[in-house]
């Protein structure tokens, strides 16, 4: 799929799909999964725990050329694997899940949950992605929540890149929970005394691709039963 995008929608399923190759001369700032202004429309909220999906995905090489934002405020903004965008401003009450996914050589975070509420994101592989060295991208993390409010991140396992400066980055994130996560570097997020901590370079993975279609995503050692299943 090249860009799956969804604006002010509710009940929404984006399952087991390949996603790569988005964004790079986009001036719109977009990314691989962005699901943006969510709403409340087509009936109630959570029917059966959640009102949007995105699941069991693929997601890699979506980034945006550093020469992109030229010329303008903010530059280069994303490129994210997966984007979870401002539904508090558009009132989108529904619950969101991001799970089983996994996320390879995106210019940005793997998962960004900018300016949204109730997102749950578990089970997750993120591997390598920030790879847009420009400042406005690389502090994000591998995980970012930017004001985002009832956020849960749980049973991720996170591999970064050497030059990447952060794993999961809060930018005024509210009520969140960090817990049960893997960080494969030796020095990690303090957030949370169930995260896992390991060495720089620990094997988690049985053969990871930054093209994740072509990769082997069992996870093996320390980390497993967590990430993508």
């Amino acid at each position: 799929i090249r860009d799956s995008c969804t604006t002010a929608s509710n009940h929404i399923t984006i399952d087991g799909n390949r996603v790569w190759g988005n964004s790079h001369w986009n001036p719109y700032h977009s990314s691989g999964i962005s699901m943006y202004l969510s709403s409340n429309h087509g009936g109630g909220n959570d029917p059966d725990g959640y009102s949007n999906r995105v699941t069991g995905n693929l997601v890699w090489n979506n980034y945006e050329d550093d020469t992109l934002g030229e010329g303008q405020q903010w530059g280069v903004t994303d490129g994210n694997g997966i984007i979870i965008d401002r539904n508090k401003e558009s009132g989108g009450f529904g619950r969101t899940l991001v799970a089983d996914n996994v996320l390879a050589d995106n210019g940005g975070p793997g998962i960004m949950v900018t300016e949204a509420q109730a997102v749950d994101v578990l089970n997750n592989t993120l591997y390598h992605n920030v790879r847009t060295r420009v400042p406005t991208v690389m502090n994000n993390g591998e995980i970012g929540c930017n004001g985002g409010y009832n956020v849960r991140i749980e049973g991720n396992i996170v591999v970064p890149r050497e030059e990447n400066p952060n794993l999961f980055q809060d930018f005024s994130c509210k009520d969140f929970l960090l817990a049960n996560n893997v960080w494969v570097r030796t020095r990690a997020p303090k957030h949370g005394a169930s995260n896992i901590t390991l060495k720089t370079g620990t094997r988690v993975l049985k053969a990871p691709r930054l093209v994740a279609s072509e990769g082997n995503w069992t996870v093996i050692g320390e980390a497993e039963g967590r990430g993508a299943r």
